[in-house]
């Protein structure tokens, strides 16, 4: 399976499903989607086991956004284990598309199970209602509670 969970407002992605095509990528550009980053060579490529992709028309909603889905995968975690730091190595950054990272102490898998809140999520990544803002707004503080970048 290519994809993990997809919608409108982000998805989660295992590397096969980071294709030229998706990304509108002329096929002659290099192209590495199991590496970070994905498009540079020979500059201390890091493996990748899946993406988050979050779309926004700004880096700030973006990272806003971003905040908002880590928050909320990170409470799939047992109790005891949310803010506690394996200090296993992390890495992550970002790399942004147009027309023109926190450890845990274990991996979090998205799965089939998790496609009904994963839906609910992106409904409210992109409502206007403001009982949704608020969740929203409080799984972004969150994830942000926590002390390392």
């Amino acid at each position: 399976m290519n994809r993990i969970f997809e919608s409108a407002a982000f998805c989660f992605l295992q590397p096969a499903a980071i294709t030229h095509e998706r990304l509108g990528f002329h096929p002659g550009n290099k192209l590495s989607p199991d590496k970070f980053p994905p498009f540079m060579e020979g500059h201390g490529k890091e493996q990748v086991s899946s993406w988050l992709g979050v779309r926004a028309p700004t880096v700030e909603l973006a990272e806003r956004r971003k905040a908002t889905i880590l928050g909320a995968l990170a409470l799939t975690l047992p109790r005891y284990e949310r803010k506690l730091f394996s200090g296993r190595h992390n890495f992550g950054g970002r790399c942004t598309l147009s027309s023109r990272g926190v450890p845990l102490m274990h991996d979090a898998t998205v799965q089939a199970g998790d496609h009904p809140w994963l839906t609910l999520l992106a409904q409210k990544i992109v409502s206007e209602d403001k009982a949704d803002v608020k969740h929203c707004r409080a799984l972004e503080y969150f994830y942000r509670a926590w002390p390392l970048p």
